[in-house]
């Protein structure tokens, strides 16, 4: 079985992500990257990278708070607008 893109190294990963080669490690050990072990180097798709980058996207997405259009209390509440006469 051929891939359709060759696997790519951490140091790859690394550029690609933006983050520093100890990062890319750490998503390793902690399962969030699939690898394949090569000798002594980690070998990883490329379409893993972009997995995890288009859910990184989803989340900030998510989290992200709507701009505020009305003022609001402490608590988050909006509040009334007081009308001036």
């Amino acid at each position: 079985m051929l891939l359709k893109h060759p696997l790519i190294s951490v140091q790859e990963a690394a550029k690609r992500l933006q983050v520093g080669v100890e990062t890319v490690r750490r998503y390793i050990r902690s399962g969030t990257f699939e690898v394949a072990k090569v000798g002594r180097q980690y070998l990883i798709k490329p379409e893993t990278v972009q997995t995890f980058l288009d859910k990184q996207f989803e989340t900030t997405k998510a989290t992200r708070k709507p701009p505020v259009s009305e003022p609001i209390d402490p608590e988050g509440h909006p509040q009334a607008e007081q009308e001036t006469k």
